[in-house]
C-alpha cells in the first residue's frame, strides 16, 4: 500500500512542480523545499491521503502494481529528461512471450511489418523457450523505475558463435542508453562463456539500431535483399569478434 501511495505522491508532486507551485530547483518529492512550500506539501498530503487509501483498498495487488507502473510511465513520457535508474535482469516466467508481442506490435506500427514478421518473432521466441540452454543462452529485460523498458536475447549458434536476437527498446525509454546496456550485457555474457564472436541480423532502414551496433563493436559483413515481411528490404548480417581483454568504451 505504501509503495502505491508514494507513487501517487510523486505524481502529484510532478504536476505541482510543472505548474510552478513548487520551487523549480527541487529535484524530487523528497527534496528540502522552502518552508512555505514544505508546509503546503504536508497539508496537501494530509488532505489527499485518506482519499488515496480509500480508493486503493478496492484494488488487488496486481491492480496496484499496474497503477504504480502507469504513473511512472506517464512521468517518463511527459518528462523524458528526468533521471531514472536502468536495471538489467534475467527475464521472468511469461516475459519471453510478452517481449515477442511487444516487438511485433512496435515494428507493425513503425514500419508496417505485420503478420510475416510476427510469425518469425513468435517462432524465434518459441524455439528459445523449447531449446533453452541456461549455461549458454539468456534473455534479459531492461527495467526503468520498475517498467519493462526493453529486452534482448542471446542464443548459441554453435562453433563458438552466439547470436543477438530480438533487441528492442520501448518508445518511452529511448535516448537513455537502454539499448547500449542491453547489447553490452550480451557481449559480456558471450565473453564470459568463451564465445568467439556474436552475430546478428538487421536491416538497412533501421538506422538507429545500426548506429547502436556499430558503436558497440559490430560491423556489417554482408547484405542481401528479401521480401519476407511483404515488402522489399535489404537485410544485413553484422558481426562482433570477441577478445576477452578488449571492451568497447
Amino acid at each position: 500500500m505504501e509503495i502505491v501511495i508514494d507513487a501517487l505522491r510523486r505524481f502529484n508532486w510532478f504536476y505541482r512542480h510543472r505548474l510552478g507551485l513548487l520551487d523549480q530547483r527541487s529535484p524530487s518529492p523528497d527534496a528540502v523545499l522552502p518552508e512555505e512550500d514544505q508546509s503546503l506539501l504536508t497539508q496537501t498530503d494530509r488532505d489527499v491521503l485518506p482519499a488515496y487509501r480509500q480508493d486503493l483498498e478496492a484494488l488487488t495487488a496486481h491492480e496496484k502494481r499496474d497503477l504504480v507502473q502507469s504513473l511512472a510511465r506517464i512521468e517518463h513520457l511527459l518528462a523524458p529528461q528526468t533521471p531514472a535508474d536502468v536495471r538489467i535482469r534475467p527475464a521472468r516466467s511469461g516475459e519471453v512471450s510478452l517481449i515477442a508481442a511487444r516487438q511485433s506490435a512496435l515494428y507493425a506500427e513503425s514500419h508496417g511489418w505485420g503478420h510475416p514478421l510476427e510469425c518469425l518473432i513468435a517462432e524465434t521466441a518459441a524455439q528459445f523457450l523449447r531449446n533453452f540452454k541456461p549455461d549458454r543462452e539468456a534473455c534479459w529485460v531492461a527495467e526503468l523505475d520498475g517498467l519493462m523498458a526493453g529486452a534482448v536475447f542471446l542464443t548459441d549458434e554453435g562453433s563458438g558463435t552466439a547470436r543477438l536476437r530480438l533487441l528492442h527498446v520501448e518508445p518511452f525509454a529511448r535516448r537513455r542508453g537502454v539499448g547500449d546496456r542491453l547489447v553490452q550485457t550480451c557481449l559480456s555474457f558471450a565473453r564470459d562463456h568463451d564465445y568467439e564472436r556474436v552475430i546478428l541480423w538487421t536491416h538497412t532502414v533501421l538506422e538507429t539500431a545500426r548506429r547502436l551496433y556499430a558503436r558497440n563493436g559490430f560491423s556489417c559483413i554482408a547484405t542481401a535483399p528479401h521480401d519476407l515481411f511483404g515488402m522489399p528490404l535489404q537485410g544485413e548480417d553484422w558481426e562482433c569478434q570477441l577478445h576477452r581483454d578488449t571492451h568497447v568504451a
